[in-house]
């Protein structure tokens, strides 16, 4: 955008049931004008915009406007897919140029709407650790890494604290078909691979004093 430049909103358009409206502008003169469509959330908007003559800064507030409705609806379109924590789903809208503020702003308007519900994504991905058969500590490390922090890694620590590690453990060691050691030096090497997944000592003991009950 040029300085004086001439902008007109020459029309104003309904859509998706009234939700989003769709600003059509133009942009300088004669050979030179350039026509354009934004597409806005009106309740973010909070007014119809009259045609006529825009100024720069209220240009400025469509062309924001739009980015944010734009990276919404890509949000939701790879919420779709899986649920993702805050830091990943806006790392992936980054990924596709959206710019980082405008992927923060647009990963706080899906939160606050509900569609970006971090403890249960981060309570439904601890679940597919479960199913792996992971330790409690691999599993908090798996969540980190995919971003989750706060309310949501204390949601998935509080479903844990009612999960039978131990258990767990034991049914890798079958899975597994691992053979129980016999020798010291195999005690190590048989702890260090369960401690891999994510298992104490203490749990792994547990473990082996279950398995040999049966």
């Amino acid at each position: 955008m040029t300085i004086n430049e001439k902008i007109m909103l020459c029309a104003v358009r309904a859509a998706d049931g009234g939700a989003r409206l769709l600003l059509d502008v133009t942009r300088g003169e004669g050979e030179d004008k350039r026509r354009e469509t934004l597409c806005v959330f009106a309740a973010r908007l909070g007014y119809v915009p009259v045609c006529g003559t825009v100024s720069p800064d209220t240009y400025a507030e469509f062309v924001h406007e739009a980015s944010v409705c734009e990276a919404v609806t890509l949000g939701l379109r790879l919420l779709s897919y899986s649920g993702v924590s805050r830091a990943r789903l806006i790392e992936k809208m980054r990924v596709r140029g959206v710019s980082a503020a405008t992927a923060r702003e647009a990963a706080d308007l899906l939160a606050s709407e509900g569609y970006l519900d971090e403890t249960e994504s981060a309570l439904a991905a601890m679940r597919g650790d479960l199913a792996k058969l992971w330790g409690d500590k691999r599993i908090l490390q798996d969540l980190a890494a995919k971003g989750y922090r706060g309310a949501a890694l204390e949601g998935v620590k509080e479903m844990l604290r009612g999960e039978n590690a131990a258990k767990r453990c034991a049914k890798l060691i079958k899975k597994r078909h691992m053979e129980l050691p016999q020798e010291e030096e195999d005690i190590a090497r048989f702890a260090a691979v369960l401690m891999r997944y994510g298992y104490t000592v203490r749990e792994i003991k547990q473990a082996l004093e279950e398995i040999a009950e049966f």
